[in-house]
């Protein structure tokens, strides 16, 4: 399903507009729509990208070499509520599913929260000022018949409540990143995404595999000493 993507802000909802890997650069940057200005929030960016401080390249990597950029719709000067957003974002356009400015879509997809190193999400403030600002533009989208929905870090839970949200616009508070992957498309979770039952689950297995494959070697090694018996190249003593 192609999905806009809208960051937070207190100014009103901003659209990651494309992200593309780039051959040639360094890092990766942040750019106003598709101009060459480049945003404050660029280094935060490349660190949330790349390895070892980042998480994008390790969950959703590997990439060829490069660096990438991000087009937003507007200005993002300070910060980090951005980064649940981007890192929808970059699953989506993984798949091919992140819908640009002019691209066909069917739903529409608002967020703010951090997401740290193990992908657990932190709180951030202004949610209530920041839901205010954008329900205008995300009604007239459920207006049009666009699945509208909305996700916030579960310790900006009790403002999700406060803010009232009409009947046609969906809101949810996550605990993690992975939980926000299965909850917008489930063939889109990471790796880091694998529950400790699915992680148990395959431990189980295999180990099964081992038991089977030493079974086996133990029947043919059986089978072995018993013709040799029979042959007579072993005294049973």
């Amino acid at each position: 399903m192609k999905t806009r993507i809208y960051i937070g802000t207190p100014s009103g909802p901003v659209q990651v507009e494309r992200i593309w890997r780039e051959e040639g650069i360094a890092e990766s940057m942040v750019c106003l729509k598709r101009t060459t200005e480049k945003l404050p929030i660029g280094a935060g960016y490349d660190d949330f990208v790349k390895r070892p401080s980042g998480i994008i390249e390790r969950e959703f990597g590997p990439f060829e070499a490069g660096a990438f950029r991000l087009d937003l719709s507007n200005s993002i000067n300070q910060g980090k509520s951005w980064q649940l957003a981007v890192f929808a974002a970059h699953a989506l356009a993984r798949e091919g599913l992140l819908a640009g400015p002019d691209d066909p879509f069917e739903r529409a997809i608002w967020l703010t929260g951090q997401v740290d190193n193990d992908l657990k999400l932190g709180g951030v403030t202004q949610v209530l000022e920041k839901i205010h600002c954008a329900l205008g533009e995300l009604q007239a989208l459920a207006k049009e018949g666009k699945q509208v929905l909305l996700y916030v870090p579960k310790e900006n839970s009790q403002a999700l409540s406060s803010a009232d949200l009409p009947p046609e616009i969906e809101g949810r508070a996550v605990a993690s990143a992975p939980e926000l992957l299965e909850a917008i498309c489930p063939p889109l979770t990471s790796r880091a995404g694998l529950t400790d039952a699915a992680a148990v689950a395959a431990a189980d297995r295999s180990t099964d595999q081992h038991r089977g494959k030493r079974a086996v070697l133990g029947f043919l090694f059986l089978v072995l000493v018993a013709a040799a018996i029979a042959a007579g190249l072993i005294l049973p003593g």
